[in-house]
């Protein structure tokens, strides 16, 4: 027992009689309320015990986190009913009223019941898409950020609800620009510290939580730096089960999972007993960048680091350094009229590694055709990396609109020496004319250039950060400004993943989603990929530009 509940009584607050505490944190109490005979959940949260501007930005995500949850309307996910705010004196409390949920979190299962079975794990994960499906779909997504065991509720028939969007009780971090970011160190995805949160974010959590059901140890036990290194405390019977999770949860967004709907293709494939696989990687320059956005003491709690030598820790591997050669050991592979550049550390390095040999990076256009050539040649070898290119997306701060440029000088220019998320640019600027190859008899050439109009897009209007149908594919806005308008080149393209992939993985009646970030802090230029057939052929324009960079360039 707390001393909160030692010392409750039960009150009346705006006519819902609060009968019993439900559970406390930080600044917020959660009860057991009731009204006109009918049962809520209420949850209070004093902002009078929390001072300065920190307690203006507490008062501002709870009403936040309202004004979505009034939005959704989900059976999983508890309904709002109420909101209102109570004033004592200088203290200022505000009280959210929602449907109560008749069962046990999963956290005090675990503590009660012990670890949960694979096959439980699979049911609760499953269940877990369909929530994840609905909230990622809207507009503009939906993205939870502290997916965890605390915050999954189970009722008597073993179905999951998610509760706690607002997350208002985590410690407040600083990151980059003076934002503010929330999470749970462990279960909240490394990018959620550095104010980048996307729905890919909350499928870490998912492979984080699954790991803790199935230990019963907590996810920061698991770390290692940024990465979850679980071998010696999660023994898997199930090899498919494992290969999802180690999807879920790289380090970096774009080498996992990519939406619910895939997560939810690849635990039906393991309940029909299907092999499973997907692929991952990791990139230590990521991980030493992510670390310099995110404060000291969430890096020292990440790496279990003395406070006494985290100094040296940050100097010797936690900075980013760009000392290292621009092309690596690996050797560049021909690809029929193609050569695919080895992987570099950054964006920025593979730019560089062309230039080296006298090239530029292809556009996304171009790209789409190497891979169509290649593949009616025989080779469809280049269906299994992801593949960048000069194709920038830039986006306008605090909105969901973007523009897409097909031949995006910034990139093309990039300085080696780059090693920042994206490039900063002012959304504005980007009108009605931008640079773009208009001819060129091959890529060593001079290039001549035309101005062309950009359209603005906007993801709240047709479906973005999900998978496509084939019929969506053909008519989908962002694919066809990266594919500068060509229609067919478009229904080639997606008539040849359904087909490879089909044979490669099984068939799908859904592919080739069209990823990008929304509502960021400042207008910004990211630089637009391809996906790997395993990721379902997915145009991403949401990654860094301080991930791995990996190019194709022509014989």
């Amino acid at each position: 027992m707390t001393d909160v509940d030692e010392l409750f009584e039960p009150r009346v607050v705006n006519g819902y009689t609060l009968v019993d505490i439900l559970g406390s944190g930080g600044t917020a109490i959660a009860y057991t309320a009731k009204k006109d005979g009918k049962s809520f959940c209420v949850r209070e949260h004093k902002f009078g015990k929390v001072k300065g501007r920190d307690g203006f930005k507490h008062f501002d995500l709870f009403e936040r986190e309202y004004e979505v949850l009034r939005g959704l309307d989900h059976p999983y996910i508890p309904k709002v009913h109420d909101f209102f705010e109570v004033q004592e004196g200088r203290d200022i409390s505000l009280y959210m009223v929602q449907d109560l949920v008749a069962g046990k979190c999963l956290e005090q299962l675990l503590k009660e019941k012990g670890v949960f079975t694979e096959e439980n794990v699979l049911d609760i994960m499953l269940q877990l898409t369909g929530i994840l499906e609905y909230t990622h779909s809207r507009a503009p997504a939906v993205v939870h950020r502290d997916i965890k065991p605390s915050n999954l509720m189970m009722d008597e028939q073993g179905k999951i609800y998610l509760i706690d969007f607002g997350i208002v009780q985590q410690e407040i971090v600083k990151t980059m620009g003076g934002s503010t970011s929330f999470g749970t160190l462990g279960y909240s995805a490394p990018e959620v510290f550095a104010g980048m949160a996307m729905p890919q974010s909350d499928l870490y959590s998912v492979g984080a939580t699954a790991l803790t059901l199935l230990s019963g140890i907590s996810i920061d036990q698991m770390m290692h730096g940024f990465e979850v290194m679980y071998d010696q405390k999660v023994k898997f019977g199930n090899s498919n089960l494992k290969t999802v999770v180690d999807a879920l949860i790289p380090v970096r967004s774009e080498d996992r999972i990519q939406s619910a709907e895939q997560l939810r293709e690849y635990i039906t494939q393991i309940l029909e007993g299907k092999t499973i696989r997907v692929g991952r990687s990791s990139s230590g320059v990521f991980v030493k960048w992510l670390a310099s956005l995110v404060p000291e003491g969430v890096v020292r709690t990440l790496a279990h680091t003395r406070s006494g030598v985290i100094d040296d820790a940050r100097r010797q591997s936690l900075l980013i350094t760009m000392d290292e050669p621009v092309v690596g050991k690996e050797k560049p592979a021909v690809k029929g009229e193609y050569v695919l550049m080895p992987q570099t550390d950054t964006y920025a390095l593979g730019v560089e590694a062309l230039r080296q040999i006298g090239q530029k990076p292809l556009t996304f256009k171009e790209t789409i055709l190497a891979r169509v050539e290649a593949y009616e040649s025989g080779d469809k070898s280049l269906f299994d990396t992801w593949l960048d290119s000069c194709t920038g997306i830039v986006y306008k701060s605090g909105t969901t609109k973007f523009k897409i440029v097909p031949n995006c000088e910034q990139l093309r220019t990039i300085s080696k020496d780059f090693s920042g998320a994206f490039l900063p640019i002012t959304y504005d600027a980007i009108n009605a004319s931008i640079e773009r190859r208009e001819t060129s008899d091959d890529n060593l050439s001079p290039t001549m250039y035309a101005t062309i109009d950009l359209p603005e897009l906007d993801s709240t209007r047709g479906k973005y950060n999900t998978l496509l149908t084939y019929a969506e594919s053909l008519e989908h806005p962002g694919w066809l400004a990266a594919l500068e308008g060509d229609r067919e080149l478009l229904k080639t393209y997606t008539n040849i993943v359904s087909s490879v992939r089909a044979a490669k993985y099984g068939a799908s009646d859904k592919l080739m989603g069209f990823l990008v970030r929304q509502n960021t802090p400042t207008d910004e230029l990211n630089a637009a990929f391809v996906h790997s057939l395993n990721y379902n052929s997915n145009a991403v324009g949401s990654s860094s530009l301080v991930s791995n960079g990996r190019f194709l360039a022509r014989r």
